[in-house]
């Protein structure tokens, strides 16, 4: 998403990236409790990240519980059926359990952002269409990233929030936006969702996925 000239060595970066990532994705297309192990580890490395925001170190025991409170309850709404306690009750006594574990306006929401985040990506694996969606939407997100990039290489321009992201251009976002709603034209029939609903989509994911990028560099 920038104007400004990147040494071959940042591209291959991100395609070397890319190619690793491949073998990821098809066995979230795979479906079942594998998909859904390898969405809570994600969860555990972003609930890491939002450790490192809120100032606490990984080993320690406020680093370890945040991270415990935010996957162990997405596991059990997906993997503990038949439990006495509604999964949902179990969801929410842990996120205001970790918002009380830690600091700042600006870290909670981003706390209660991810338990949101991982909680949904656990039901939507557990629907009948759910790896279908999935791959929809990791697909709008990767091409809108890329489309971003190269975009604002090639055309630069104005900058799209200087006091936030100086690199990110408005040319890189519209090329990133329209890049998601591309590959989701091409893609959505193929995974077997209509045209229109598939270019939609693609394009609000890209959309979102732009401005979730400015968030947390504002963060």
């Amino acid at each position: 998403m920038t104007g400004s000239a990147k040494s071959p060595s940042d591209v291959m970066t991100r395609s070397m990236t890319a190619i690793a990532l491949i073998p990821l994705v098809v066995l979230v297309f795979m479906g079942g409790p594998l998909a859904m192990v390898i969405g809570l580890v994600v969860g555990g490395i972003m609930a890491l990240e939002v450790v490192a925001v809120s100032q606490n170190k990984f080993a320690s025991p406020r680093g370890l519980a945040i991270v415990a409170v935010t996957v162990i309850p997405s596991a059990i709404y997906a993997f503990g059926g038949g439990l006495a306690v509604s999964p949902d009750a179990i969801v929410l006594a842990a996120l205001v359990l970790a918002l009380m574990l830690v600091h700042g306006v600006i870290s909670r929401l981003m706390l209660a952002f991810l338990v949101a985040c991982i909680y949904s990506l656990m039901g939507i694996l557990m629907m009948d269409s759910g790896v279908t969606w999935l791959m929809l939407t990791v697909s709008a997100v990767g091409s809108a990233d890329s489309f971003a990039y190269f975009g604002g290489r090639r055309f630069g321009g104005a900058k799209l929030a200087p006091m936030i992201s100086p690199s990110k251009t408005w040319s890189g976002a519209i090329c990133g936006v329209i890049g998601g709603g591309v590959v989701a034209a091409v893609l959505g029939p193929q995974l077997g969702i209509a045209l229109g609903p598939a270019v939609m989509m693609g394009l609000v994911i890209a959309d979102l996925s732009i401005g979730s990028d400015l968030l947390e560099s504002w963060v």
